[in-house]
């Protein structure tokens, strides 16, 4: 005779299957209980069509860019400078540093400049 039915051994006769069927069964039921999670995260249950993944993924940049404009501006207001200065800041601050010389070498000038032209009027 053989030594338990199917995988998974126990049981001395034939027909008593071991512990394997009883995975199985385990199995299928875990199995069920994570689609239906999945779906009732989604928003929808049989037949009803809740988000797609694409839609939720998208929704989630488009809440993280508002919040990040929204503190930059605010971080703008309290530092007393305005977005386009930040703009120029961070703008530098991605170049080498021989650009970032000739950078300041320009805004000196332009401020001369401007300087002569205040004491012109």
């Amino acid at each position: 005779m053989k030594e338990g039915g199917r995988e998974g051994g126990g049981g001395g006769r034939e027909g008593e299957g071991g512990g394997g069927e009883r995975e199985r069964k385990k199995e299928k039921e875990e199995g069920e209980k994570e689609e239906e999670r999945e779906r009732r995260w989604r928003g929808g249950g049989e037949g009803r069509g809740g988000r797609k993944e694409g839609e939720e993924i998208e929704e989630g940049r488009r809440r993280r860019r508002r919040r990040r404009k929204r503190k930059e501006e605010k971080r703008g207001k309290k530092e007393g400078k305005g977005r386009e200065e930040e703009e120029k800041e961070e703008e530098r601050s991605r170049r080498g540093g021989g650009e970032r010389k000739k950078e300041k070498e320009k805004e000196e000038e332009e401020r001369e400049e401007e300087e002569e032209k205040e004491e012109e009027r």
